[in-house]
């Protein structure tokens, strides 16, 4: 079993500074030995190819988050994410290539803030994976007025935690329902809580995700997000 700290670098928001950066706290703040690394595109094939060809695709939905497939007509949307806001999915199906069995996947947005010893996450017992959570909404009930499909989920995917072919479900079921997906949710924060969150219908999916402990990743924790 080997520490691994992954992430994820596309398009022109965030450059080799940012990954300098992310790489010098990392550094700092790690005190178990780990592998600092980014995720390989090389394994995503056909399947990174369907998705892709999607953002070209104009997405027509009612807005019913329970709509299938085949059901989508109605307004006419061409702005909507795609697989640019959803890339982060990748790493859930290519990451049994990429990674051996018994690895832990720390996955950090580069745009985080690292002020503690990320040594705790890798002692924490992987019986599912993990994800960020807003405590902050939650405790203050504040989320519930402000959240719909597209907007204010409590899951925040700037840092997860797993271990390779745990959301190999996850991946599945994006790549059979992306135009609704990609239609209704537009990120990929928003689709992971609705459909893999505490309050979904399908106990498959219910609470795939165990959130982190607020001292863990909160705007005072070892990660600020």
């Amino acid at each position: 079993m080997a520490n691994k700290i992954i992430y994820l670098k596309w398009g022109s928001k965030y450059n080799n500074d940012d990954v300098d950066r992310l790489r010098e706290q990392v550094e700092k703040n790690c005190s178990v030995p780990y592998e600092f690394r980014t995720f390989n595109y090389c394994y995503a094939g056909r399947e990174f190819d369907k998705l892709k060809h999607q953002q070209n695709i104009s997405y027509r939905g009612n807005g019913d988050v329970e709509q299938s497939e085949g059901e989508c007509d109605g307004v006419l949307r061409e702005d909507l994410g795609g697989l640019a806001h959803f890339q982060k999915s990748l790493l859930f199906r290519f990451d049994i290539e990429e990674f051996d069995s018994e690895d832990k996947l720390l996955y950090i947005d580069l745009d985080v803030k690292i002020t503690g010893d990320l040594a705790c996450f890798f002692e924490l017992h992987l019986e599912k994976p993990m994800i960020a959570f807003d405590w902050d909404s939650y405790e203050n009930n504040t989320w519930q007025s402000l959240y719909t499909t597209r907007a204010h989920p409590l899951y925040n995917s700037s840092v997860m935690l797993w271990k390779p072919g745990q959301n190999q479900h996850v991946w599945y079921h994006l790549l059979k329902t992306h135009p609704v997906a990609f239609y209704n949710y537009g990120m990929i924060d928003n689709w992971l809580f609705h459909r893999f969150g505490p309050w979904v219908y399908d106990d498959n999916q219910k609470n795939w995700f165990t959130p982190f402990e607020k001292s863990f990743v909160s705007k005072n924790g070892i990660i600020n997000v």
